[in-house]
């Protein structure tokens, strides 16, 4: 019988390289293929599969020994369950608040944001990543800001996430079983 703490491996980060942002990247589906909105959003940013942030936020739902059903019923996420699972994966999320109210379209095509940072967006109860000219969709995938318009949704949130620290295997399953 699988084990419902096999994850896979978190993406390698040498040890010797800065805690600083990465390239967002397309949400990548494990075998439970969970293809919520905010589990992709934490895989487009630390490049684990969406099984990792299913596992991290079934554990903060229902405490005690979960089982593969537990993982299964983790849908809607709210923001501070998504900003446990990265910070459970060594990041850590801002809000800021210079884009309530206009649409994620806005967002996408405001030059005056940091091409190097990665925004976690949620807008119309559903969340997507952009840094620099892509954007990052659960549903969609990893596409240009150009292709943005057909998402109309009104903005909610806005975080600004960065790498705090480098974490492994070992810590995040440490954590899981604890």
């Amino acid at each position: 019988m699988q084990s419902i703490y096999d994850i896979g491996t978190i993406e390698r980060v040498p040890a010797d390289s800065p805690a600083r942002n990465r390239t967002i990247t397309a949400p990548r589906h494990g075998k439970r293929v969970n293809r919520w909105c905010g589990m992709g959003a934490v895989s487009a940013i630390t490049g684990c599969t969406t099984d990792l942030p299913a596992l991290i936020i079934a554990k903060m739902r229902f405490w005690n020994d979960i089982t593969p059903r537990d993982i299964a019923r983790v849908k809607g996420t709210y923001t501070h369950e998504v900003a446990h699972a990265l910070r459970v994966l060594g990041f850590e999320m801002t809000r800021i608040r210079q884009y309530d109210g206009q649409t994620f379209a806005k967002v996408c095509d405001d030059r005056k944001r940091d091409p190097n940072t990665a925004y976690l967006v949620a807008a119309a109860q559903h969340w997507m990543v952009v840094q620099g000219r892509y954007f990052a969709d659960n549903q969609l995938g990893l596409l240009r800001c150009d292709e943005a318009h057909k998402r109309r949704g009104i903005v909610n949130d806005v975080h600004i996430v960065r790498r705090v620290r480098i974490v492994n295997d070992a810590a995040v399953l440490k954590f899981l079983r604890a």
